[in-house]
This record gives C-alpha cells, structure tokens and sequence, in this order.
C-alpha cells in the first residue's frame, strides 16, 4: 500500500513490527473498528478528521466494548484449561 494514499495506524503497525524480534513470543493484536478508513479522494484532511469525530463519538463506546470482549477471548483460546 505504500504510496498509495494516506492513513494513521495510531501506532499499531510499530507493535507488530517490534513483535518480530520475539518469534518465541505469542501475541496477537485486536483493533477497534471505531477507528474506520475514511475514503478521502479530495485530500480534505479536515473533512475526514470530521467524519471520523462523528463516527468515534457515536461508536466509541459500543467497538471498545466488542474489543475487550474480543480480547477477553483471545487470551481465554490463548490459555486451554
């Protein structure tokens, strides 16, 4: 995708990375899906710093519930009893 457009990965990507230095290590990563791609043809940065408010503000909330659901379950798979 490099060169392909513009995105914000909050940092995630760098975890992942990192992560590779560990092969031993088992890890996984959960992204909250109140973060969307917004399409942004016109390059109007402001515009889709906006979009992404209003999506945040009205989702929030909900995605980070499902996320730590999510995660809960991950590390209950990760750990069989």
């Amino acid at each position: 995708m490099q060169g392909l457009g513009q995105c914000c990965d909050m940092g995630d990507a760098m975890i992942g990375n990192a992560m590779l230095q560990f092969p031993h290590v088992q890890w996984h990563a959960i992204r909250n899906a109140s973060d969307p791609q917004i399409p942004n043809p016109d390059g109007n940065m402001q515009q889709a710093l906006q979009e992404s408010t209003l999506i945040y503000s009205k989702y929030g909330v909900f995605t980070t519930a499902a996320s730590v659901i999510a995660t809960w379950a991950v590390v209950q798979a990760s750990f069989p009893s």
